[in-house]
């Protein structure tokens, strides 16, 4: 134990002088706190310190005015830095031709790097928007497209070639030729699809010297059909010539309109004091039906006053009431379905309807004081067509196979329209 006390506890040793104690010195000599002595220690009390390496000699010193400049004398031990630079630099020497190639391929490639970013650059500035708003461009203003045009023109006051007194009905048969007949004098004149003269056709006088020609039309079959009062006669439209009468067959009978369907069927109206009937023949005249009366049954409040006859490609009868501003519509059986109309000079309106005619998209045309107002088929109103130039009112239309529409005016203009609707 007291082994073990002594080696855990600092070692002591005494002053020679007062013989106080004194601990274990950290150098060769120790100063007794008590006498003051200075002690010299024991050297196996005396710690044990590695053997002092010799002191590097003192560097010498240059003196420089306001800048000491201190450089250290070579010695052994700076040789193996210097060694170790010379071989640093002979390894650097034999990478340098290595490290050239190295650098100039990633040199290549960074030009083309740089190149590629500048050529995005500029598409990105070509195509980025600008910095500074644009100037505003106004838009020109666009003329609106007129729902038909004018395409051909001719005719006037006169008794020659070309020339109409009174010309109040057209037709065109399958190859555009057109036939525009006059009221009282019997005259027909035919012409080509650009306006060209082509014949004299002359309607002889019926039984009591009658030659009014109310209206004409012209089969899918090459017969122009003439509604000359009491009779309808039918010419060879090739050459003009007559080939058939169509005679009344009814007491007072007054043929007053016709109109063909796609069988060459027509359908007339008879006008008489006594009754207003509308009535459909076959080709060579003979009585399919018969509905008398027709107009009254439908409205007793409002007299019929003829305005126009015409049929569609499904055999559907449009008949114009002028006195009343009404388009009645009938079944190819004759009975009555549906009117539409009203009075008015609005667009959908009309005020004094002369004449109606139905195109090959079936859309339904009415003349009216020069303006032109159409329907669909179940008469929804659809668009007008305006008063064309100095054109004065229109007395009938018809329509070739394209889809062209053709009138004639009270002034006996004869006139072609194409359509942009």
């Amino acid at each position: 134990m007291a082994s073990s006390s002594a080696s855990s506890s600092p070692q002591l040793f005494h002053c020679p002088t007062c013989g106080a104690s004194l601990p274990t010195p950290d150098s060769a000599s120790v100063t007794c706190q008590y006498c003051g002595s200075n002690v010299l220690v024991p050297p196996e009390f005396r710690p044990h310190k590695p053997p002092e390496q010799p002191a590097a000699p003192a560097p010498v010193v240059f003196s420089v005015p306001h800048q000491p400049v201190i450089m250290a004398q070579p010695s052994r031990r700076a040789w193996g830095p210097i060694l170790a630079i010379v071989i640093f630099l002979v390894i650097i020497g034999a990478l340098v031709p290595i490290l050239l190639a190295v650098f100039g391929i990633f040199a290549a490639n960074r030009v083309v790097t740089s190149s590629l970013q500048e050529i995005t650059t500029v598409q990105a500035t070509a195509f980025s928007a600008p910095t500074r708003a644009p100037t505003a461009t106004p838009i020109p203003t666009q003329t609106p497209v007129p729902p038909a045009e004018i395409a051909l023109q001719f005719g006037g006051q006169g008794s020659g070639p070309g020339q109409f007194e009174d010309a109040r009905s057209i037709a065109v048969d399958l190859d555009g030729n057109l036939y525009v007949a006059e009221y009282l004098s019997g005259r027909m004149q035919k012409f080509d699809a650009a306006g060209k003269f082509l014949q004299l056709i002359s309607v002889e006088p019926d039984r009591v010297g009658n030659l009014y020609i109310k209206d004409i039309a012209v089969d899918y079959q090459g017969r122009l059909y003439v509604v000359r009062a009491a009779d309808i006669l039918v010419f060879n439209a090739a050459d003009g010539a007559q080939i058939d009468t169509i005679p009344g067959k009814f007491p007072g009978t007054n043929y007053s309109a016709l109109a063909i369907n796609l069988a060459n069927d027509l359908y007339a109206l008879h006008d008489s004091a006594a009754s207003i009937d509308l009535i459909r023949l076959d080709p060579s005249g003979k009585t399919i039906w018969r509905k008398e009366s027709f107009a009254a049954q439908i409205d007793k409040t409002k007299p019929f006053t003829y305005g126009g006859l015409a049929v569609n490609g499904l055999g559907y009868t449009y008949i114009v009431n002028a006195n009343a501003a009404q388009v009645y519509k009938f079944d190819p059986d004759g009975q009555f379905v549906d009117r539409f109309g009203s009075q008015g000079s609005e667009p959908g309106q009309l005020n004094s309807p002369q004449g109606i005619a139905i195109d090959p998209k079936g859309r339904i045309f009415i003349t009216d004081i020069g303006r032109i107002e159409v329907f669909d088929a179940e008469g929804n109103f659809l668009t007008t067509i305006p008063r064309l130039k100095d054109l004065a009112g229109i007395r009938d239309l018809a329509f070739d196979t394209q889809g062209n529409l053709y009138f004639v005016t009270i002034n006996g203009d004869v006139v072609k329209l194409t359509l942009n609707f």
